[in-house]
């Protein structure tokens, strides 16, 4: 990905997926999907979730950060957000239905990390939506947010309040 060539990164993935004996697993379709966000192709990255699903895949927390350093990255920051909710939605149906039907893709109820977190932060701070940005914050502070591995609460860190201070026009 940091030789910015999406498109040949394409071709080989598009090769394996016609390969008949060969079936891309989670960390194949990760490094596909992290190519096209590395290069602001979020739209690369949501059609890699396509077609995981469409092959049999679920996505899982490491496939929803790469979409939203995806969207975060390219400007998406409504996409980011709606992402988000879809991600932090109170019911997991099992059929990824998006609470957002407008959205071109659906993904699992997933736990996001503070990584991921701090993404959607930075996006919406760096696009001036500090309100987006501190929502999130209280959102954190108010326990709404646990860790996929341990299982504690996510608190807002240092970063968290960095992206949206470096944002900050005016001291107010």
């Amino acid at each position: 990905s940091g030789t910015g060539q999406v498109q040949l990164a394409k071709s080989i993935m598009q090769q394996l997926l016609n390969t008949p004996d060969i079936k891309p697993d989670d960390r194949v379709w990760a490094a596909a999907m992290n190519v096209c966000a590395d290069a602001l192709d979020y739209q690369g990255t949501i059609d890699y979730i396509n077609q995981m699903q469409a092959s049999g895949h679920r996505p899982n927390l490491l496939h929803a950060s790469i979409l939203l350093k995806a969207l975060a990255l390219s400007g998406q920051v409504e996409m980011s957000l709606r992402v988000l909710e879809m991600m932090t939605r109170a019911e997991d149906d099992g059929n990824f239905t998006p609470q957002d039907s407008s959205l071109p893709f659906r993904l699992p109820r997933i736990s996001p990390y503070r990584i991921a977190l701090n993404t959607v932060i930075a996006a919406c701070a760096k696009a001036d939506n500090i309100p987006a940005a501190l929502s999130i914050i209280e959102r954190m502070k108010d326990g709404e947010f646990q860790d996929p591995v341990g299982g504690k609460t996510i608190y807002p860190d240092l970063i968290s309040y960095h992206n949206i201070l470096k944002s900050c026009r005016s001291p107010e």
